[in-house]
């Protein structure tokens, strides 16, 4: 099987199992090369695929494959952009532990901390700064 092959709607096998949730699925195709950042020539990323639908297994895998945690498409901005988004703590938790960085800006100039202040989301908007206040205590250092 050709893990770079590109369907109809421009996605391969492993953008088309992290949309639909499909953990098992996309460790199998890990498990048989595919690149965990995806094909060059896909609008998504795997991994931003998988942060929106909340899959903290599929994630995990990627991330463990050295998919680029702060990897970026023009319409979605990152994987901690979409997980914000979808008020997906614990994958927000993961991506941040594993380096997503808080001050990228998704297409609208916006960073993960003003997507939850956007959404009023309390919880995630002390996450993440409880995150960044980490951050800058361990840049002082």
């Amino acid at each position: 099987m050709d893990m770079e092959h590109v369907n109809y709607a421009g996605d391969t096998a492993l953008c088309t199992a992290c949309r639909s949730g499909e953990a098992g699925i996309v460790r199998l195709l890990l498990q048989h090369g595919a690149n965990p950042d995806g094909h060059h020539d896909e609008p998504e990323r795997p991994l931003i695929l998988a942060a929106e639908t909340g899959n903290v297994e599929a994630v995990t895998m990627l991330l463990n494959a050295r998919a680029n945690v702060n990897a970026m498409t023009e319409s979605r901005g990152t994987a901690l952009h979409c997980a914000v988004f979808q008020q997906h703590k614990p994958i927000v938790q993961l991506l941040v532990n594993r380096g997503a960085c808080l001050g990228m800006t998704d297409s609208y100039g916006q960073t993960a901390l003003d997507i939850a202040a956007l959404h009023g989301d309390e919880a995630m908007l002390l996450l993440l700064r409880a995150e960044a206040a980490d951050l800058e205590l361990n840049d002082r250092r």
